[in-house]
């Protein structure tokens, strides 16, 4: 074996002002010496030359310089390891060095062996005897290709993990499908949970060997039409060949096994199958499918995978229709005012309401604010449709108050999307003005969770709602992790409990901490609404404490009324049994 230093660019050599250059290096591999000392008088001028004897040296040799090698010049007939022994060794080999290309050296008449050597993955190949400038002119023009080609793989590869780019994953996948019209396929979401914490434990250098490896096992998965792609931060999908939901299983307990020897601990894949997918569909829609699949284990414990099935494709239909659907029914009055009373267990009487939206869609139906609350919160909807919930209840109470009707305070939920408003508290101001209505008949619903978000913002906004004389809520308080912070922080007019404090009311340990909680709320001068009152046990309980509390307690729950609409909450308050103390099961 011999290593001769030519001016090129592969390895550094000193010239005689002390440069350094970076040349492009040759592996020369032929068994004859008088054809080497030929091939390397013509190359050692532009490239560094390394010589091997035989196939067998020659692939020590590729090991050892890995991708410094720019080019294999390769001889078919030698001893101990020919040049397709060669050729089939490369073949079972790392992916980087079969990327290398390799020119054939072969007699005028081997036409055969230019032909096997060729299927075999050789790239191009030189006659004997050699011309000098066609060597040259070969050699340089095959390194050019695959240095122009590695550019664009630069773009088409992500950097990082060696998978498609999410542009190029997009591409090919549609290109992949295309091809094949009368096959199935999968797509399949692999999303790393919690990443973000694997960054603050590990760093951004171990944050990138987790994503290194996942993506060199997902490199690795079966299928010749598997087309696999980096499209989010931690997120990787892959187009695959149709297979049975059994056969995933088994893939996935191989894909377990293989992550197991992940050199960063506590990385978890969540998967997410699309099967058999509608053609119809954009490749990005197919990744949207997958990800909702994944959504359905994400953070469940000992879950690892879900399919895409018709229960998500019936909720993202619904979804989308109440998303294209929301603008005009807002505008048509399709979401209805309902209120619920708040029964005061010491003076016996309806003394407010909660205003609760539902929605009765012309076309749909009914539409569980379950479904598109959450939806509106995400979109920023919701800050719309709070605005209009206050305008409504507003104009009810105006009507009551014109007609000599009783009224009694309605409280109305501020989402955490209204407090980005820096003109909220002098918005609805002016909607509660703009229809004569005393402040002290509006009551503002907050939840603790929006606390968390921006503290210094939330109090200084409760603050002005209170200053403006409008009594503010605390909602679902005990539904999560409570914090005292936030009632010792927050200026609190009334608390509302959970309805889960309440369903073991019975419960000597349940009914000490309600106790407690009412404790408390007494000593910050704050009344109590419990929540989800629906049995006479739970009625009587609330009576016993409310007599040995001194904070007001007031009941809301099916026991007393359900959410009516407006209309018959009116005729509810004119029946001086339900104003006055009885109640409407």
């Amino acid at each position: 074996m011999q290593i001769r230093l030519g001016c090129g660019r592969g390895k550094e050599r000193k010239t005689g002002n002390g440069a350094m250059y970076k040349g492009r290096t040759v592996l020369l591999i032929e068994d004859n010496e008088l054809n080497r000392e030929i091939l390397a008088a013509i190359l050692e001028d532009s490239y560094n030359v390394i010589q091997a004897e035989n196939g067998k040296i020659g692939l020590e040799l590729l090991q050892k310089y890995g991708e410094t090698i720019s080019v294999i010049l390769l001889d078919i007939h030698m001893p101990v390891l020919d040049g397709y022994g060669f050729l089939e060794a490369l073949g079972g080999m790392s992916a980087l060095y079969k990327s290398i290309p390799i020119v054939v050296t072969t007699a005028n008449n081997a036409d055969s062996d230019e032909i096997k050597s060729l299927e075999m993955g050789a790239t191009d190949f030189i006659t004997k005897p050699y011309n000098p400038y066609v060597v040259l002119k070969r050699v340089e023009s095959i390194i050019r290709l695959r240095e122009s080609s590695a550019l664009l793989r630069r773009v088409e590869r992500d950097t990082l993990t060696g998978t498609y780019s999410k542009e190029f994953f997009f591409e090919y996948a549609a290109q992949t499908i295309a091809a094949s019209p009368n096959e199935k396929f999968d797509m399949v979401c692999w999303d790393i949970e919690a990443f973000k914490a694997i960054n603050e434990r590990y760093g951004l250098a171990g944050g990138n060997q987790a994503l290194t490896f996942l993506g060199s096992v997902l490199n690795n998965f079966d299928g010749d039409a598997t087309v696999v792609g980096r499209v989010g931060t931690d997120v990787f999908m892959m187009l695959l060949p149709h297979m049975s939901i059994e056969e995933h299983r088994k893939k996935i307990d191989e894909f377990l096994a293989d992550m197991k020897a992940c050199p960063v601990t506590g990385v978890n894949v969540k998967i997410g199958l699309y099967l058999d997918v509608d053609r119809d569909n954009s490749v990005p829609t197919m990744c949207d499918n997958a990800r909702l699949a994944v959504n359905r284990v994400k953070y469940h414990y000992g879950s690892v995978f879900a399919e895409y099935d018709k229960t998500i494709r019936d909720r993202q239909k619904l979804q989308h229709q109440i998303t294209e659907a929301m603008e005009q029914s807002l505008a048509d009055g399709d979401f209805k005012i309902y209120l619920q009373p708040k029964y005061s267990m010491r003076n016996k009487r309806t003394e407010g309401a909660e205003a609760l939206v539902r929605w009765i869609h012309p076309e749909i139906g009914f539409i569980s604010p379950g479904e598109f609350i959450p939806l509106f919160e995400r979109n920023g909807f919701i800050s719309k449709l709070d605005a209009y919930i206050l305008e409504e209840v507003c104009h009810s109470l105006r009507d009551w108050l014109n007609s000599g009707k009783p009224v009694v305070p309605v409280s109305v939920n501020v989402s955490r999307a209204d407090f980005a408003d820096p003109e909220l508290v002098n918005k609805y101001t002016a909607i509660v003005d703009e229809h004569r209505i005393p402040h002290k008949l509006i009551h503002f619903e907050v939840t603790e969770s929006i606390y968390a978000a921006n503290p210094r913002h939330i109090l200084t906004e409760v603050h002005n709602f209170r200053k403006r004389g409008f009594a503010v809520e605390l909602d679902d308080f005990g539904s999560g992790y409570s914090s005292m912070q936030v009632l010792s922080e927050m200026e609190i007019d009334i608390l509302k409990l959970d309805m889960s404090l309440l369903q073991n009311i019975q419960e000597y340990k349940h009914r000490c901490v309600f106790e407690n909680i009412l404790s408390i709320a007494s000593n910050l001068g704050m009344n109590v609404v419990a929540e989800g009152v629906e049995t006479e046990a739970q009625v009587e309980a609330l009576n016993d404490m409310a007599l040995r509390q001194t904070v007001n307690i007031y009941a809301q729950g099916y026991y007393y009324c359900r959410p009516i609409p407006t209309e018959q909450f009116e005729e509810y308050l004119r029946n001086e049994t339900n104003f006055a103390g009885g109640g409407n099961r």
